[in-house]
């Protein structure tokens, strides 16, 4: 993405309705398999994108991000991540075991991801 963009992602995405209602159904879902938002799970968030969903997403415990481009991931830092991986997905690999949560929230469609499933 082009930095405006990231800088229009940072300012608008993390109370837009529609971040809103994603983060309902994804807390209704985790809640329905028994996860509870209690600080305790490590989650990585692959595609940070601006980092609006840290604040949501350090309710369950630290968060990593991984992003491709400097601009995200400076804006993340930003938000609050401490732990931001800079690097492209398709080559990334997770420490085996090392992850209770894993999200993707709008990156895995984008062209420059090779293979969507291997990611």
């Amino acid at each position: 993405m082009k930095e405006g963009v990231y800088l229009q992602y940072g300012r608008v995405l993390e109370e837009h309705w529609w971040t809103q209602a994603r983060r309902r159904l994804v807390m209704k879902l985790l809640k329905r398999m028994g996860v509870e938002p209690d600080g305790s799970r490590r989650v990585l968030e692959i595609g940070a994108g601006a980092g609006t969903e840290f604040s949501f997403l350090s309710r369950f415990g630290s968060v990593v991000a991984v992003e491709l481009s400097p601009v995200g991931a400076s804006l993340c830092r930003q938000r609050g991540y401490e732990d931001v991986i800079e690097g492209d997905l398709n080559q990334y690999v997770p420490p085996t075991g090392h992850f209770d949560i894993v999200v993707d929230f709008n990156v895995l469609y984008h062209r420059w991801i090779s293979e969507p499933g291997s990611v």
